[in-house]
């Protein structure tokens, strides 16, 4: 009775430090760019679209099917922000069972706590919703079935593979906790004094067979769409020349410097002994920390080393990036600190809150690094410590504003106003723009990278497969002709121009009698049958 009460007052309060920590997020306009997109995708799925063949991109489907339920009947950032939430709530949930199972009950809240607020501070993207927190839930989950009872049975093997198999279809990444989960019947037997064998190779055999089945057949609606050829695509050379790419930097570790440019062979090697490095060296330690009996640690020293390694994968250092390391990186935080508390000597209770404080330069550290690696090997000056306001100055203004909002210092028009640096009052007038010159069902198109959520505000199917001009598009070969070609069979209402328009694009617009009419957030070029149109006419709207 004693432990049930307390497990109650735990979740009560996780539950009030996750409203506390989200609720701005539900108040955000619709601004971010990564959101936008897969907004954009979701709503063209419900136009009748199919992945990687009508409607293309570069991650695995996860993620945008995610988006086809969030847009379900419409779309908004509130959309997302709840599914979002929905997401951290249920991982720290599954962060709290974890670290009670592990260790200790206050472990698991420790951590809970700690994951909470990494899952959702701005600094970390943690108001966006991306592929990598959606993955990371289904990896904390697939992880929790494996240890809820050790040593691993046949179905938690199972139903836990399937899980982290889950997790797959939103990144490519997270087979890193595929790994950990792999290694957990045999760190599991190390700790209990056995040398593994049959048993744990058939549990592994479970887990691996699991996930891959799983994979396996989430990809039928893609075949059964005849799209499955594409996905292979993205998967053998999209993804991979992106990826590659993104082991360049600039001078200042931002953007790669150009999209025809291509990894030297010395960051080619810089980044693979750098993911090899943090695996050997988290296994290395699971398997110290397993000969002395710690199970619990040993398992999740693995895990970590296992994320920390392909967060680290090229250096873009976007700050979602890191979020894969989180619930891994606060369960070691939280027993660190534990175990080191209940020492009792000074030293240990200087070292407890210190451990739980080291989360936040350890996520910027695995950030940094591989932007350093990048800068040094391409003989430039070390960039940043900080990207995208990962630092953190931001988080006082963010929760103050929200603050303001609550107690009616300030009008939501006002919060929402604090975006305005960002695409959000453009996206809105494009959106509006888009729909004033066509109707319902018309394809639609944006010429140029700088837009999101377009066609998800506007309720409009884009005129092309690729629905977003952004790194993805630019590093797919042809894809400027590909993109024409889908623009000639599927003429556009209205197509608006961010950017100058290709020669080839520009003729054949004139050619077909579009009308131009110039607006504050580019040309607008009309079809002669777009509603608003004057045929061969030019006009000039402020």
């Amino acid at each position: 009775m004693r432990g049930s009460r307390r497990a109650l007052i735990e979740c009560g309060v996780l539950v009030i430090t996750l409203g506390l920590l989200r609720a701005p997020s539900l108040l955000e306009p619709e601004w971010a760019a990564d959101e936008g997109a897969y907004a954009n995708i979701g709503r063209a799925i419900h136009h009748g679209g199919v992945l990687y063949s009508t409607v293309w991109d570069n991650k695995p489907p996860g993620v945008y099917w995610l988006a086809a339920v969030a847009t379900t009947g419409g779309t908004s950032a509130l959309r997302f922000h709840l599914v979002l939430s929905l997401l951290v709530a249920a991982g720290t949930l599954m962060v709290w069972v974890i670290g009670r199972r592990l260790a200790s009950p206050a472990v698991g809240l420790t951590a809970a706590l700690v994951f909470a607020v990494l899952a959702s501070v701005p600094n970390f993207d943690g108001n966006q919703l991306n592929a990598e927190m959606a993955g990371t839930v289904f990896a904390i989950a697939g992880m929790l079935l494996l240890v809820m009872r050790l040593p691993v049975s046949g179905r938690r093997g199972l139903a836990g593979g399937a899980i982290l198999g889950v997790a797959l279809l939103f990144k490519a990444t997270f087979v890193a906790d595929l790994l950990a989960g792999l290694a957990v019947p045999v760190l599991v037997a190390v700790a209990s004094g056995r040398r593994p064998g049959r048993d744990e190779a058939r549990a592994a055999a479970v887990i691996a067979g699991a996930a891959l089945g799983l994979v396996a057949l989430a990809l039928v609606p893609l075949a059964l769409q005849g799209a499955l050829p594409a996905f292979v695509d993205v998967v053998v050379h999209q993804d991979t020349r992106y990826a590659q790419w993104a082991q360049l930097t600039g001078p200042r570790g931002g953007e790669p410097l150009n999209f025809a440019a291509v990894p030297s062979a010395l960051l080619q090697l810089l980044g693979t002994t750098r993911m090899l490095a943090v695996v050997v060296a988290g296994a290395a330690a699971a398997l110290t920390l397993a000969s002395r009996r710690h199970r619990g640690a040993a398992v999740l020293a693995l895990w970590l080393g296992c994320d920390l390694a392909v967060s680290m994968a090229d250096a873009r250092g976007f700050t979602h990036y890191a979020q894969q390391i989180e619930a891994p990186l606060a369960l070691t935080a939280a027993l660190t600190a534990v175990t080191a508390w209940r020492r009792g000597d000074l030293r240990s209770r200087v070292l407890a809150p210190a451990a739980v404080l080291a989360v936040w330069p350890a996520m910027i550290g695995a950030l940094f690094l591989p932007r350093a690696e990048a800068a040094l090997a391409q003989r430039h000056h070390l960039p940043p410590l900080t990207l995208e306001g990962s630092g953190g100055r931001q988080i006082p203004g963010y929760y103050a504003r929200a603050a303001g909002l609550l107690v009616g210092r300030t009008t939501l028009d006002a919060y929402r106003a604090a975006f305005a640096g960002t695409e959000y009052p453009a996206n809105q007038a494009r959106a509006a723009l888009l729909r004033g010159h066509s109707r319902p069902g018309d394809p639609v198109f944006v010429w140029g990278w700088t837009s999101s959520w377009v066609y998800a505000l506007a309720d409009r199917p884009a005129a092309s497969r690729f629905i977003w001009m952004n790194s993805a598009y630019h590093l797919y070969r042809g894809a400027e002709q590909l993109l024409l070609a889908d623009l000639a069979a599927h003429p556009p209402a209205v197509l608006l121009a961010e950017q100058p328009l290709a020669p080839e694009l520009r003729d054949m617009l004139t050619a077909r009698g579009y009308a131009i009419v110039h607006e504050r957030v580019g040309d607008c070029w009309l079809a002669p049958w777009a509603p608003g149109s004057s045929p061969g006419a030019s006009a000039e709207r402020r």
